[in-house]
């Protein structure tokens, strides 16, 4: 069976538009029957930036290609899985810095990804990663730089596809949650 990894990166989960949204598309989907899912939620984690002393453990570590750090268990969760599904609310132009910290914790060179000559190659088994995100305005997918970040990130990782579900202008809609349904139902599997 293969394993869905879902970030979760919205704090106010009872009113968030984009965890709806997620829960919306997992439900049509009927995930819990097709797949291992596993839900992080970042809101839990107590993230902390990287410090020059952090990182200085965090390259030695990469250097002699040790990996037992506390934080890297999440790396490994993402490199095992075969999909990965971000959810995360559009904020200036960008995601909750919660999602950074994550993704700058995780993201350690020798585990998930190495540079090389042409290039770098990483060390994902995944096929996919899925950024799902609401948007209060009517802005474009080009110009979430939320997606475009991930993307480049995830392929770092050695994803081999992305996809963005977006819906964008919610803060202009009566009731977001019928229009989110109406999207839902247009969708063709993701997963």
């Amino acid at each position: 069976m293969e394993k869905i990894l879902f970030i979760n990166s919205c704090y106010n989960e009872e009113k968030s538009r984009t965890i709806y949204l997620a829960n919306k598309l997992f439900e049509k989907f009927d995930i819990d029957s097709k797949f291992d899912f596993e839900e992080i939620k970042l809101k839990d984690l107590h993230l902390l930036p990287l410090s020059e002393e952090k990182l200085k453990v965090r390259f030695d570590l990469a250097n002699k290609k040790l990996f037992d750090m506390e934080m890297l268990t999440y790396s490994k969760k993402i490199l095992s899985a075969d999909v990965v599904v971000i959810a995360a609310p559009f904020y200036d132009f960008s995601y909750p810095s919660i999602l950074k910290l994550f993704i700058e914790n995780v993201s350690m060179p020798n585990l998930m990804y190495t540079y090389t000559k042409d290039g770098f190659e990483g060390f994902a088994r995944g096929r996919k990663f899925i950024y799902i995100t609401t948007r209060g305005s009517e802005l474009p997918d080009s110009e979430d730089f939320g997606y475009l970040n991930l993307d480049r990130m995830f392929k770092l990782f050695g994803f081999k596809e992305s996809q963005l579900i977006s819906f964008g202008g919610t803060d202009f809609y009566e009731d977001p949650k019928n229009k989110i349904d109406e999207l839902v139902k247009t969708i063709k599997n993701p997963f």
